[in-house]
């Protein structure tokens, strides 16, 4: 018995020990699988890799290059032109071009619906519902193994139509000044207020009621305090190279998104300040008084010298100013005025679609009211100029909106309540001043 017991103990040994032997056979087999399978994936997924990354280096360099060198002015390339900066790491190339291309000039029409009018599929990415203009470039972007056709829609719209009612640009003062960047009074509005400050991109918010904004710490709305939003967005121009907020688009070199190159092309009125003359429903009083009649017919005006004084008298009735083409008024201080004031008067309501755009060398501006509470149809670009509203109480409801980067306040009671511009596409929008953006897809 006791026999028997050793032979079944020592067969259960060596059965444990050919398990084992097994195992290990096994999890060897395993672990040299496993190793197999690692090194496949590692050569498999590597060029992908290599190639994803060669891609995106392109697309960076190309985005770079066309950000600084071609949204911003314009560009013709006879023959192709080829960038291979980075040691075969990113490569890209653009087609030649038969004329030459100002994407920030452009009035060829992006897709989008307007006032009920289709101009084809909306661009859910764009503002505005995503209508504007776009000038298309065609290139190719290298991935490592071959350069694939890409195309470059380099596209442009006017912030303050596509729903940025008031936007506070940077100065370009590299030290503060006084009303630097500065909001203040009682102003509202129901689409977007942005600020554009140093260091940082736009604050955007959707409702606003600002009351003595100073460094923009705090936006105040209907319900209490907005959260202001900081969040990364594609970058964009309006001119001269990068954009980092400063605003340069009334009467810039080189003519590109400039609203004095383009009211050339309309045949203004020119208009001296220091003449005293009566034409085109302006009138000069000789000693830098100007006065603009609205409700004549012709509605573009380039104003330069030192204008001290500008009088707006607006269009009353509803359905001639809906009939009347927009008025365009351009006014660039070529004579220093030692600081003066300009001021600007409006003159009734307004029911024609106005644009002003106004670029002083010193000095600031106040906006009055000739009598009570009044409504006007206006936008506009105001630069290095602190824009006040003087309203003795009264209230301003403009349709419309503003760029400045100087300070935007009220004084003397009252409040300005700005709208959006529902019929602001065509001929408004395609003179007003634009931000330009780039975006990239494969053909």
């Amino acid at each position: 018995m006791r026999r028997k017991r050793k032979y079944i103990a020592g067969s259960v040994l060596v059965y444990a020990l050919l398990i084992c032997m097994v195992g290990a056979v096994m999890l060897a087999s395993w672990i040299s699988l496993l190793g197999s399978r690692v090194r496949y994936v590692e050569e498999a997924v590597k060029p992908a890799i290599k190639r994803r990354v060669v891609l995106e280096n392109s697309r960076a360099l190309a985005t770079e290059y066309l950000l600084e060198n071609v949204l911003p002015y314009s560009y013709q390339a006879m023959p192709e032109i080829d960038f291979d900066a980075l040691d075969g790491w990113g490569e890209f190339s653009l087609d030649a071009s038969a004329q030459i291309l100002t994407p920030l000039n452009s009035t060829t029409v992006q897709h989008g619906v307007s006032g009920g009018t289709s101009y084809g599929q909306v661009n859910h990415f764009s503002p505005g519902l995503g209508i504007g203009f776009q000038t298309v470039l065609s290139g190719q972007l290298s991935d490592g193994e071959g350069m694939n056709a890409w195309a470059f829609y380099a596209k442009s719209r006017s912030p303050i139509f596509a729903g940025d009612l008031l936007t506070m640009q940077r100065s370009g003062v590299v030290s503060p000044v006084g009303s630097n960047v500065f909001l203040g009074g009682v102003v509202m509005g129901a689409a977007n207020f942005v600020a554009w400050q140093a260091g940082s991109f736009g604050l955007t918010a959707k409702t606003f009621q600002a009351a003595t904004v100073a460094g923009l710490a705090t936006i105040n709305g209907p319900d209490g305090p907005l959260v202001q939003l900081d969040f990364p967005f594609i970058p964009v121009t309006s001119g001269s190279g990068y954009y980092d907020g400063t605003l340069n688009v009334v009467s810039p070199s080189g003519g590109i998104n400039s609203l004095a190159t383009r009211l050339v092309g309309s045949s203004p009125v020119l208009v001296d300040p220091q003449i005293a003359q009566t034409m085109g429903g302006a009138t000069t009083d000789g000693t830098g008084g100007v006065t603009i009649d609205l409700g004549q017919i012709s509605g573009n005006y380039s104003i330069s010298g030192n204008m001290t004084r500008l009088t707006l008298i607006g269009v009353e009735n509803g359905v001639t100013g809906e009939s009347y083409p927009m008025a365009r008024i351009v006014y660039v201080q070529t004579v220093p005025s030692a600081g003066a004031a300009t001021s600007i008067v409006l003159s009734g309501n307004n029911t024609r679609r106005v644009y002003l755009g106004l670029k002083k060398l010193d000095g600031s501006a106040t906006v009055s009211l000739s009598g009570a509470n009044a409504s006007w149809r206006l936008a506009g670009s105001i630069e290095s100029c602190p824009l006040t509203f003087s309203l003795a109480g009264h209230s301003l409801t403009v349709t419309g909106g503003f760029r400045t980067n100087r300070g935007f306040q009220i004084s003397g009671g009252g409040s300005v309540t700005i709208q959006r511009e529902a019929a602001a596409w065509g001929n408004l929008e395609s003179f007003a001043d634009r931000n330009a953006w780039l975006e990239v897809y494969r053909q």
